[in-house]
């Protein structure tokens, strides 16, 4: 894919000693930026703190996907949360709650106690694996999402903030 001039891109940066280097997973799409700036051209690149929270479209793709999971399941949708959450997100075992250093709240599922972390918390990793999770889930008992996740536009790649954009001015 060709950039042309005037297009904006984002890559992540992490900081080293005295310099800031463009994490491997973006060095690809900086370099070919770089090919489209002509000689002398003056970018603008703005810093800013990675937003680790998870988007609002990945907790509403969540939440989509759950409800499908729960209607097809015969699971009222608060079970199928805990239940998929547990299964492919972060729990702990009642014992082991205090270690817990995010919010969360006490379920009861399988016949145990256990300490899971609050959506709200979750981060866009932890968020992305539990739509992976519960698109596992889906496939295993034959549930079609592939309509919910064209809905939400989820190609199945993480995808968010960015802590360098490069504008060409």
């Amino acid at each position: 894919m060709a950039f042309f001039q005037g297009q904006v891109i984002s890559v992540r940066g992490v900081k080293i000693g005295n310099k800031i280097k463009v994490v491997d997973d973006d060095i690809e799409t900086f370099a070919r930026y770089k090919l489209g700036v002509e000689e002398d051209s003056v970018v603008e690149i703005v810093f800013r703190p990675v937003d680790e929270s998870a988007s609002s479209r990945a907790m509403r793709l969540f939440h989509a996907i759950r409800d499908r999971y729960a209607d097809y399941m015969g699971y009222d949708r608060e079970y199928a949360k805990d239940e998929l959450m547990c299964r492919f997100g972060i729990s702990l075992p009642i014992d082991r709650a205090h270690e817990a250093e995010w919010d969360g709240r006490v379920i009861q599922l399988w016949s145990k106690f256990l300490f899971r972390k609050s959506i709200s918390s979750y981060k866009k990793s932890e968020i992305h694996s539990l739509i992976e999770g519960a698109e596992i889930a889906c496939f295993e008992n034959g549930i079609p999402i592939s309509d919910v996740k064209q809905e939400y536009g989820y190609d199945g790649r993480v995808q968010g903030n960015a802590a360098a954009a490069i504008h060409q001015g």
